[in-house]
C-alpha cells in the first residue's frame, strides 16, 4: 500500500475507504469490512482504521453494529447496479491477518484478472459459517462474486461454495471426502518425517503433537507420518501424545498444562502452524522450562504464511510463494473463464530449517 496512505490522517483514510466501497458498487445495507479488515487491506493500524470509520459513521456512510458487523449507510449515493465491478473474495480465519502474504495474493489476483476488486473477508472463530454464508449470499444477490480463494476453510464452507457453483481455489487440503476444488498445500507426510527425525536425533523421546484440525487429507497424513516416523525411530505409540486444538487459546493452554500436571511431560513438541508457538512458550514459562534445553519445540510452517526469523526448527515449502500462489490464482482465472480443469491437489515439497 502507498506510503502516504499508511501515514495518512484518519480523514484521508476515510476518503480512501469511501472510494473503495463506491468503486465496488456497494449500496446501503451491504456489508463492509471491520476495522481490523480495513487495517489489513490498506496497510494501516487498526486504531487509524477505527477512527476513519467513525468519521464515516458520523456522515451516515457506514453503520457499525456492535457484534453485528459494519454496513454501508444511507448517506452513500446509490450506484447503478450494472456498474458494479466483479470481485474475488479471499476468505481466511480471524487471527491470520498479520501472518498471511496478502501482498503476494493481491498482486497475483490483479495480474490474472482485469477490472476486478478484492474483498478480504476475515471469518470469526464463533459463528464463522453463518457469517461466511451471509457474505456469500449477499455477493450472489448482487451478482458481483467472480470467484473465491479460501485459506484453510471448513467443511461447511467448501460444501456451500460448491452447492452454489462458486468458482474457487483452496490454500490448504480439503477434507478427505471432498474434492470440489483445486487446492495446494505443503507435503505434510514429508514435513512430519523431518520434524520427528530432528527431535529424535536430538535425544527427544516423549513427543507432544499439537494440531488444529482433523479430517483434512493433509492433517491425517501428518498424523500418520508422525506415528510411522516415530515407530521407525524406535518410539512406541505411548511415547506420542496428540492434542487437537480448536483455536481457543485458553483451552489449548489448559490441555497442554494437563500433561505436565499428570506427570507425563513431553521433552519435544511438534506444532502444526506457527500461531500456537506463543501458547507453548507461555506454558513452558509457567512450568519453569527452558525451551530448546529442557524441552524442544518444532513446527510446520503454513505454505502461504510469512515466517518470522525463528529460534525453533521448522519445515517450510521449498518453492517460492509467489510462484505457487500465482499458479493457483491463474487456475482460478481459467475456471471463471469457463474452462474445465481437474480438481487436483498440488503437493508442495518442504525442507527443514534449523534454528539460528
Amino acid at each position: 500500500m502507498l506510503t502516504e496512505l499508511k501515514n495518512g490522517k484518519p480523514g484521508i483514510i476515510a476518503k480512501q475507504i469511501e472510494m473503495d466501497f463506491l468503486k465496488k458498487g456497494l449500496r446501503s445495507g451491504d456489508r463492509y469490512f471491520s476495522a481490523n479488515e480495513v487495517s489489513v487491506m490498506f496497510g494501516i493500524s487498526q486504531s487509524t482504521a477505527d477512527r476513519a470509520m467513525r468519521i464515516l459513521s458520523g456522515q451516515n456512510k457506514l453503520v457499525r453494529k456492535p457484534r453485528g458487523g459494519t454496513f454501508i449507510g444511507p448517506g452513500v449515493s446509490q450506484p447503478d447496479r450494472m456498474s458494479k465491478i466483479n470481485a474475488v473474495y479471499v476468505f481466511f480465519s480471524a487471527g491470520m491477518e498479520e501472518a498471511l502474504s496478502f501482498d503476494i495474493i493481491s498482486k497475483c489476483i490483479y495480474e490474472n484478472f482485469s477490472n476486478v476488486g478484492i474483498q478480504l473477508i476475515s471469518i470469526p472463530s464463533e459463528g464463522g459459517f453463518n457469517y461466511f454464508r451471509e457474505i456469500v449470499d449477499g455477493a450472489i444477490e448482487r451478482g458481483n462474486l467472480l470467484g473465491s480463494v479460501l485459506i484453510c476453510g471448513t467443511r461447511e464452507m467448501y460444501s456451500y461454495l460448491n452447492k452454489h457453483n462458486i468458482k474457487s481455489v483452496v490454500f490448504g487440503t480439503l477434507y478427505s471426502d471432498q474434492d470440489f476444488f483445486i487446492s495446494t498445500d505443503r507435503d505434510s507426510t514429508q514435513s512430519a518425517r523431518l520434524l520427528v527425525n530432528y527431535l529424535v536425533n536430538r535425544g527427544r523421546r516423549k513427543l507432544l503433537i499439537l494440531i488444529k484440525n482433523v479430517g483434512r487429507a493433509g492433517s491425517d497424513q501428518f498424523i500418520d507420518s508422525i506415528y510411522g516416523s516415530a515407530s521407525m525411530a524406535g518410539l512406541s505409540p505411548a511415547d506420542i501424545k496428540i492434542r487437537i486444538c480448536n483455536g481457543n487459546p485458553e483451552e489449548t493452554v489448559a490441555r497442554i498444562n494437563e500433561l505436565f500436571i499428570n506427570g507425563s511431560s513431553p521433552d519435544g513438541i511438534i506444532v502444526d502452524g506457527e500461531y500456537m508457538l506463543n501458547l507453548v512458550e507461555k506454558v513452558c514459562a509457567n512450568q519453569d522450562l527452558v525451551l530448546n534445553e529442557d524441552i524442544e519445540v518444532v513446527f510446520e510452517a503454513g505454505a502461504i504464511f510469512n515466517i518470522r526469523p525463528q529460534k525453533y526448527a521448522h519445515t517450510c515449502v521449498m518453492k517460492e510463494k509467489e510462484i505457487f500462489i500465482s499458479e493457483l490464482i491463474s487456475k482460478l482465472r481459467e475456471l471463471t473463464e469457463g474452462r474445465s480443469l481437474p480438481c487436483e491437489h498440488i503437493v508442495l515439497p518442504v525442507k527443514l530449517v534449523e534454528p539460528k
